[in-house]
Protein backbone atom coordinates (compact mmCIF):
# COMPACT_ATOMS: atom_id res chain seq x y z
CA UNK A 1 0.00 0.00 0.00
CA UNK A 2 1.33 3.41 -0.79
CA UNK A 3 1.33 4.75 2.23
CA UNK A 4 2.21 8.76 0.91
CA UNK A 5 -1.78 8.51 -0.83
CA UNK A 6 -2.91 8.66 3.33
CA UNK A 7 -0.06 10.30 5.11
CA UNK A 8 1.77 12.23 3.04
CA UNK A 9 5.71 10.69 3.18
CA UNK A 10 7.61 8.22 1.21
CA UNK A 11 6.21 4.81 0.90
CA UNK A 12 7.30 2.94 4.48
CA UNK A 13 8.13 6.16 6.00
CA UNK A 14 7.18 6.42 9.63
CA UNK A 15 4.65 8.90 11.16
CA UNK A 16 4.52 10.61 14.14
CA UNK A 17 1.26 11.08 16.23
CA UNK A 18 1.85 14.78 15.24
CA UNK A 19 2.15 14.49 11.67
CA UNK A 20 -1.23 12.37 11.92
CA UNK A 21 -2.40 15.52 14.51
CA UNK A 22 -1.51 17.60 11.55
CA UNK A 23 -3.72 16.00 8.58
CA UNK A 24 -6.63 15.23 11.39
CA UNK A 25 -6.37 19.45 12.31
CA UNK A 26 -6.20 20.09 8.32
CA UNK A 27 -8.96 17.69 7.34
CA UNK A 28 -11.14 19.54 9.97
CA UNK A 29 -10.18 23.24 8.73
CA UNK A 30 -10.86 22.07 5.34
CA UNK A 31 -14.31 20.83 5.73
CA UNK A 32 -14.86 23.89 7.40
CA UNK A 33 -13.89 25.89 4.73
CA UNK A 34 -15.43 24.06 1.68
CA UNK A 35 -18.76 24.96 3.78
CA UNK A 36 -18.01 28.98 3.14
CA UNK A 37 -18.31 29.98 -0.36
CA UNK A 38 -14.90 30.92 -2.38
CA UNK A 39 -15.20 34.89 -1.29
CA UNK A 40 -15.85 33.98 2.64
CA UNK A 41 -12.95 31.78 2.44
CA UNK A 42 -10.31 34.36 0.76
CA UNK A 43 -11.52 36.65 3.42
CA UNK A 44 -11.25 34.28 6.41
CA UNK A 45 -8.30 33.53 5.49
CA UNK A 46 -6.49 36.81 5.48
CA UNK A 47 -8.09 37.50 8.68
CA UNK A 48 -6.49 34.87 10.34
CA UNK A 49 -3.31 35.77 8.84
CA UNK A 50 -3.92 39.58 9.82
CA UNK A 51 -4.63 38.26 13.31
CA UNK A 52 -2.12 36.09 13.62
CA UNK A 53 0.33 38.88 12.42
CA UNK A 54 -0.88 41.58 14.82
CA UNK A 55 -0.86 39.37 17.62
CA UNK A 56 2.61 37.84 17.16
CA UNK A 57 3.75 41.72 16.76
CA UNK A 58 2.46 42.85 19.75
CA UNK A 59 3.77 39.56 22.04
CA UNK A 60 7.17 38.71 20.22
CA UNK A 61 8.01 42.62 17.76
CA UNK A 62 11.55 41.65 18.38
CA UNK A 63 11.18 38.68 15.85
CA UNK A 64 11.81 39.78 12.29
CA UNK A 65 12.53 36.78 10.50
CA UNK A 66 9.25 35.36 11.70
CA UNK A 67 7.20 38.97 10.72
CA UNK A 68 8.98 38.89 6.93
CA UNK A 69 7.73 34.58 6.72
CA UNK A 70 4.10 35.68 7.90
CA UNK A 71 4.27 38.68 5.30
CA UNK A 72 5.67 36.35 2.78
CA UNK A 73 2.21 34.05 3.98
CA UNK A 74 0.24 36.87 2.91
CA UNK A 75 1.40 37.77 -0.44
CA UNK A 76 0.70 33.71 -0.27
CA UNK A 77 -2.60 34.19 -0.08
CA UNK A 78 -3.52 36.95 -2.27
CA UNK A 79 -2.59 34.23 -4.83
CA UNK A 80 -3.49 31.26 -3.69
CA UNK A 81 -5.16 29.69 -6.48
CA UNK A 82 -2.14 30.15 -8.16
CA UNK A 83 0.09 29.36 -5.21
CA UNK A 84 2.32 25.89 -6.50
CA UNK A 85 4.22 26.20 -3.07
CA UNK A 86 1.10 25.10 -1.08
CA UNK A 87 0.44 21.79 -3.66
CA UNK A 88 0.72 18.73 -1.41
CA UNK A 89 0.71 15.01 -2.55
CA UNK A 90 -3.14 14.76 -1.66
CA UNK A 91 -3.41 17.02 -5.19
CA UNK A 92 -1.87 14.89 -7.33
CA UNK A 93 -3.91 11.92 -6.78
CA UNK A 94 -7.27 13.05 -5.98
CA UNK A 95 -9.80 14.89 -8.10
CA UNK A 96 -10.56 18.58 -6.47
CA UNK A 97 -13.10 21.35 -7.95
CA UNK A 98 -11.74 24.66 -7.75
CA UNK A 99 -13.96 25.44 -4.27
CA UNK A 100 -12.51 22.00 -2.70
CA UNK A 101 -8.90 23.18 -3.91
CA UNK A 102 -9.59 26.38 -2.61
CA UNK A 103 -10.56 25.44 0.83
CA UNK A 104 -7.52 22.74 1.07
CA UNK A 105 -4.77 25.24 0.16
CA UNK A 106 -6.12 27.89 2.68
CA UNK A 107 -6.41 25.10 5.67
CA UNK A 108 -3.18 24.32 4.82
CA UNK A 109 -1.48 27.93 4.81
CA UNK A 110 -3.70 28.12 8.08
CA UNK A 111 -2.20 25.56 9.60
CA UNK A 112 1.66 26.41 8.21
CA UNK A 113 1.05 30.00 9.67
CA UNK A 114 0.39 28.54 13.27
CA UNK A 115 3.01 26.61 12.99
CA UNK A 116 5.48 29.20 12.21
CA UNK A 117 4.18 30.90 15.23
CA UNK A 118 4.01 27.54 17.05
CA UNK A 119 7.82 27.12 16.41
CA UNK A 120 8.94 30.92 17.69
CA UNK A 121 6.28 31.25 20.88
CA UNK A 122 4.14 27.91 21.45
CA UNK A 123 2.01 30.21 24.08
CA UNK A 124 0.59 32.00 21.50
CA UNK A 125 -0.60 29.50 19.20
CA UNK A 126 -2.31 27.70 21.52
CA UNK A 127 -4.02 31.06 22.45
CA UNK A 128 -5.02 31.46 19.07
CA UNK A 129 -6.13 28.11 18.78
CA UNK A 130 -8.06 28.16 21.65
CA UNK A 131 -9.67 31.65 20.66
CA UNK A 132 -10.71 29.66 17.13
CA UNK A 133 -12.02 26.54 18.78
CA UNK A 134 -12.97 27.55 22.44
CA UNK A 135 -14.41 23.55 23.08
CA UNK A 136 -11.31 21.60 22.03
CA UNK A 137 -8.51 21.19 25.07
CA UNK A 138 -4.89 21.77 24.24
CA UNK A 139 -2.41 19.95 26.17
CA UNK A 140 -1.42 22.87 28.20
CA UNK A 141 -5.39 23.25 29.71
CA UNK A 142 -7.40 21.42 31.93
CA UNK A 143 -9.53 18.35 30.63
CA UNK A 144 -12.89 19.20 30.39
CA UNK A 145 -14.97 16.74 32.52
CA UNK A 146 -18.40 15.16 31.16
CA UNK A 147 -21.34 15.32 33.47
CA UNK A 148 -24.55 13.71 32.85
CA UNK A 149 -27.25 16.19 31.81
CA UNK A 150 -29.62 17.06 35.19
CA UNK A 151 -33.08 15.24 34.78
CA UNK A 152 -36.17 17.67 33.45
CA UNK A 153 -39.64 17.74 34.90
CA UNK A 154 -40.97 18.55 30.90
CA UNK A 155 -39.26 17.32 27.65
CA UNK A 156 -38.10 20.15 25.26
CA UNK A 157 -37.99 20.08 21.84
CA UNK A 158 -34.60 20.99 20.47
CA UNK A 159 -35.06 23.59 17.53
CA UNK A 160 -34.22 22.70 13.85
CA UNK A 161 -30.95 23.31 12.47
CA UNK A 162 -30.49 25.57 9.28
CA UNK A 163 -29.26 23.60 6.10
CA UNK A 164 -25.80 25.16 6.48
CA UNK A 165 -25.55 24.21 10.22
CA UNK A 166 -26.41 20.58 9.54
CA UNK A 167 -23.70 20.87 6.17
CA UNK A 168 -21.41 22.26 8.84
CA UNK A 169 -21.65 19.84 11.15
CA UNK A 170 -22.42 16.98 8.50
CA UNK A 171 -18.52 17.81 7.09
CA UNK A 172 -16.71 18.04 10.21
CA UNK A 173 -18.22 14.50 11.04
CA UNK A 174 -17.12 13.33 7.80
CA UNK A 175 -13.49 14.88 8.85
CA UNK A 176 -13.74 13.34 12.24
CA UNK A 177 -13.98 10.16 10.32
CA UNK A 178 -11.54 10.28 8.23
CA UNK A 179 -8.93 11.26 10.70
CA UNK A 180 -10.05 8.45 12.57
CA UNK A 181 -9.40 6.27 9.35
CA UNK A 182 -6.35 7.77 9.20
CA UNK A 183 -4.92 6.89 12.32
CA UNK A 184 -6.27 3.34 12.49
CA UNK A 185 -4.70 2.62 9.08
CA UNK A 186 -1.17 4.64 10.42
CA UNK A 187 -1.50 2.66 13.59
CA UNK A 188 -1.78 -0.55 11.98
CA UNK A 189 1.07 0.42 9.56
CA UNK A 190 3.62 1.33 12.41
CA UNK A 191 2.55 -1.53 14.63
Amino acid sequence: MDTRRWFGGAPGEVQTMADIRTKIDELIEESYLATLPEEAIRGDLLQFIDTCDKLFRESNGDRADVMARIDRYKETALRIEQAGELADDQEEWAAWSEHDLLAHRAARLKLLVLDLIRESDPALADQIEHERFPNIRTESREPVVARAPTPRATRSHAPQLSPETSATLLRASYALLAGSILFIIGYRIIY
